[in-house]
């Protein structure tokens, strides 16, 4: 307190103070002055003494009516008749004050400070709390005893603690980064078994992922010893679903893939349905349920090479889908969509019982019919516990390949009022991306303590698990190496979160992001041989035409696959896989 007003102030904002109390709140330099302050403002009947519970206190003049009515007190003489007015509410206005003043404290606390029984004080707070001006709960850590708190008063305090909390949190680098996303989704740790499978795709549920490397590529990188058709008995006892999202180019597309319970939360609206054909079959389907392609054939007529392409219009707009796997698996192969006719021939029907590769399985729509509908909050909250199941760590750069409505901002809400809550935490856990960025509890420490390996990782390009050109930007590549995209059939290696080559989609092309400096750049180099075997797994023969866009590499990595039994040629470089060296052996 640097004057008498500012001390008068101070008992009308928080009510009865000691003079210990007062000179606690009184600047350094101005504490040998306060005992004459008080008694300048006692004297002005700005401010009176009295005794509460027995200890002396000071109040303001204003709130003398209040102590009188509400306690009892003895009032000295002197008082200007207006301040003796009688109030309404004047124990209501004292205990409001304090709440609104301190933190959690329990009702003995407050029964002491005033004097009063413990039952007309929780009479009080009991009215308090029908009004949700207080709450009732354990705010203290470590303490076992019920407490009580005011509204305001918690919220100020969670935001001091979480802006405490976030300046504390160190962020990490990008490498880091990745690498935690890598060690989060399992790709560091692959498990084996069918509930390994499952825990994945409840992880991955609701990604845009593509069909021709869902097998192949993005489910071996986290099932140990993964065959095709695993997922095919999660699909048949109806745990899973599949939606079609959009096609890519001819046989291939992208799809999600559900938990059956998830799927009302997750899932976008379909499409609208665009040829004529395809809501002919669309009304057959619903009135049947679930009904074979030929009995979809004979419905709505017409070649089964035009029913099958009306029925795919409805898996890619997320009308239609199937009950098993099959249907996708052969379409991938299917290169041409119809057959060719001579000019002039008329086209024939293939005889019932003819199957196209796609037409297998049931048939069902996506009418959500006998699901119980969400609300919106619903849907956004699921959507946003999702998101964080998949990346641990939140950042708005990750909704650019999930294909979230409306983006970071319509989401936003959801993890503001989770923080609040207590359910996550926010700080800048990652370097250059946005300032807003939420983790999962623990995250934020795995983030950081996430080990170093010596093995590569292998990854499809497309797979959630790999950030760049998602999440995070494409580091600068050698001279001449080639522009990377996120396409099926690419992939990239990685070292401990670091990219280190980008294979493009026909595996005879890498592009390299080698470090300049020793050692830093030979455990790259043998981290991406190394990678190159585990790329060319099934096939006899590693060739690469060109490393950054030449046929032969620079010195310090063309010396380093020729030591790795890689000869070199005009047409680049070639070598035995393991699988072909151990076979002639």
């Amino acid at each position: 307190m640097k004057d008498p007003d500012d001390i008068h102030d101070l008992l009308l904002a928080l009510g009865d103070l000691s003079v210990g109390d007062i000179l606690d709140r009184t600047s350094q330099g101005q504490q040998a002055g306060l005992e004459s302050m008080l008694s300048e403002l006692s004297k002005a009947r700005r401010i009176i003494e009295i005794r509460l519970a027995g200890n002396p206190r000071f109040i303001a003049a204003e709130d003398a009516a209040r102590y009188r009515d509400a306690l009892g007190t003895v009032l000295p003489m002197g008082l200007p008749a207006a301040l003796l007015e009688p109030c309404q509410s004047p124990l209501q206005d004292l205990i409001s004050r304090y709440i609104r003043t301190h933190g959690p404290f329990e009702p003995a606390e407050l029964a002491k400070h005033f004097g009063l029984g413990i039952d007309v004080l929780r009479k009080a707070l009991n009215e308090l709390s029908a009004t949700g001006r207080v709450l009732e709960g354990g705010f203290t850590p470590g303490s076992t005893r019920r407490e009580w708190i005011d509204h305001d008063v918690l919220k100020q305090i969670k935001r001091r603690s979480l802006a405490g909390w976030r300046q504390q949190i160190e962020a990490v680098d990008h490498n880091k980064f990745a690498s935690f996303i890598a060690d989060w989704q399992f790709i560091t740790r692959p498990r084996r078994g069918q509930d390994a499978l499952y825990d994945t795709i409840e992880q991955l549920q609701g990604a845009p992922l593509p069909a021709s490397v869902l097998e192949t590529e993005i489910l071996p990188a986290r099932i140990a010893g993964y065959r095709m058709g695993q997922i095919d008995e999660l699909f048949v006892s109806g745990e899973l679903l599949w939606r079609g999202i959009e096609p890519v180019g001819s046989s291939d597309g992208r799809i999600a893939i559900y938990l059956a319970e998830n799927y009302p939360l997750l899932a976008p609206e379909p499409n609208p349905i665009e040829s004529e054909l395809a809501q002919r079959i669309h009304e057959f389907i619903g009135s049947r349920g679930a009904p074979f392609f030929d009995d979809i054939v004979e419905a709505v007529g017409g070649f089964q090479n035009d029913v099958l392409e009306a029925l795919w219009e409805l898996v890619w707009s997320g009308n239609a889908g199937n009950d098993s796997f099959a249907p996708l698996r052969t379409r991938l192969g299917v290169k041409d969509k119809k057959p060719r006719t001579r000019r002039g021939q008329q086209r024939m029907r293939p005889r019932r019982g003819t199957r196209l590769p796609g037409s297998e399985g049931r048939w069902t729509l996506f009418d959500r019919v006998g699901w119980e509908q969400p609300s919106a909050t619903e849907a956004r909250t699921a959507q946003v516990q999702q998101l964080l199941e998949r990346y641990g760590v939140m950042v708005k750069e990750a909704l650019t390949k999930e294909g979230v409505t409306g983006g970071f901002s319509s989401i936003y809400p959801v993890l503001k009022a989770m923080e609040e809550a207590g359910r996550i935490r926010r700080g800048y856990f990652v370097e250059g991306l946005g300032a807003s960025q939420f983790a999962v509890p623990g995250a934020e420490d795995r983030l950081r303590n996430t080990a170093e390996s010596i093995d590569p990782v292998l990854l499809s390009a497309t797979d959630p698990a790999n950030p760049y050109g998602a999440v995070l930007p494409w580091p600068p590549a050698a001279e001449g190496g080639k522009r990377c995209v996120r396409v099926a059939g690419s992939q990239v290696l990685l070292l401990n979160g670091n990219l280190i080559a980008y294979i493009a989609k026909t595996g005879d092309q890498i592009t390299t992001f080698l470090p300049p400096d020793e050692p830093k750049r030979s455990s790259c180099i043998k981290a991406l041989i190394a990678g190159l075997r585990l790329a060319a797994r099934g096939r006899k023969l590693i060739y690469l035409a060109s490393v950054n866009g030449k046929p032969r590499a620079e010195e310090s990595f063309h010396a380093a696959l020729l030591s790795q039994g890689f000869q070199h040629g005009h047409r680049g470089y070639s070598c035995r896989s393991i699988e072909a060296t151990q076979s002639h052996a």
